[in-house]
């Protein structure tokens, strides 16, 4: 079932209105514009919406009082840096690799290199150096 829908066009601004939206709450009010659309059967007035909304907090005013949506819980809930690297190994692979203390992903030279096989000799590892993924979490 498809939601019919509504563009209106203004001289700066277009929007869109769900016909579905105004049928099941009976009002839309496009506050930066200053529109509101009633039902003329059922629909409130624009003193009876605002009454009735007043309580209601804004989108943005909710999502600021959740603690997880802060800068503060975005910032401290990253990896810190610490001063050690840890080796990292997959079961049955022989090539291992460095977690930096920033979180970026080393493949050593010296471990591909001293391996034999087919897929990681020395001439299939192209890389200048070492191979790093950054993941930018510093």
């Amino acid at each position: 079932m498809t939601a019919s829908t509504l563009p209106l066009k203004l001289d700066g601004d277009t929007f869109t209105i769900a016909m579905d939206d105004l049928i099941r709450f009976g009002v839309v009010w496009y506050a930066e514009q200053g529109i509101f659309i009633a039902l003329s059967e059922g629909g409130k007035s624009f003193a009876a919406y605002r009454e009735s909304v007043k309580t209601q907090r804004l989108v943005r005013q909710a999502v600021a009082c959740r603690p997880e949506h802060s800068f503060a819980a975005a910032f401290h809930g990253q990896p810190r840096p610490h001063a050690v690297h840890a080796h990292v190994g997959v079961k049955h692979a022989r090539q291992r690799f460095l977690l930096e203390a920033n979180g970026d992903i080393v493949l050593d030279t010296r471990c591909v290199a001293s391996l034999n096989g087919l897929s990681t000799t020395r001439a299939r590892f192209r890389n200048r150096g070492h191979g790093r993924f950054f993941f930018g979490l510093e």
